[in-house]
């Protein structure tokens, strides 16, 4: 099976960097025009299916990709896709916070399972979402397939299907309405387990 990961094209609080988590913003122009592009590449590409998480600036991206799409997909959002809940940290600016919460951060980049925003959603619980999708996914007999997702999701599946490590994590930083293309290598255990 192979994987289109795209995450969403901009929004406002990525061009000021805030942290979005569930905040549900929409595509700002640029993230429209970006996601128009992103289209024009992917136009001839005949996806079994698009899978989208359920927050707009995703949905909005999959939707542009998927009309301009010679091919016109079934598309189905999933909540399990949806970025990282950052709790209290919602609509601050991440520059400041990586300031205030030095050593906070230190620990994060040296593991990402201590990223658990006050208030928010511990990561590992993400990493069990997004677990349970590709475990259903693998059930599935798709041969292509796009996923719109975000930052930290689209990273963790980028981590697991690539059997990265997890230390490396954060270098996995992807753009707005980029893409990655992946192999899904079915019938084989998704493993990847707690950083230690």
């Amino acid at each position: 099976m192979k994987i289109y990961l795209v995450r969403h094209g901009q929004t406002d609080y990525n061009l000021n960097d805030l942290l979005q988590g569930w905040t549900d913003n929409e595509l700002n122009e640029n993230g429209i025009n970006q996601a128009l592009e992103l289209s024009q590449k992917l136009k001839n590409e005949k996806f079994d299916i698009i899978f989208s998480s359920d927050l707009k600036r995703a949905i909005q991206t999959a939707q542009i990709i998927n009309e301009n799409n010679k091919f016109k997909t079934n598309l189905i959002s999933d909540k399990r896709l949806r970025e990282q809940y950052m709790g209290d940290w919602e609509g601050k600016k991440y520059s400041m916070l990586v300031q205030e919460y030095k050593e906070f951060f230190i620990k994060v980049k040296e593991n990402p399972f201590y990223f658990n925003p006050p208030n928010g959603e511990k990561f590992e619980d993400v990493v069990n979402r997004v677990k349970s999708f590709l475990n259903e996914l693998e059930k599935q007999n798709y041969e292509k397939i796009l996923i719109v997702g975000h930052q930290i999701v689209n990273a963790i599946i980028f981590t697991i299907l690539e059997n990265k490590n997890w230390n490396d994590f954060w270098n996995y930083k992807q753009k707005n309405s980029e893409i990655w293309i992946l192999n899904f290598i079915v019938n084989r255990t998704i493993t990847n387990t707690r950083f230690s």
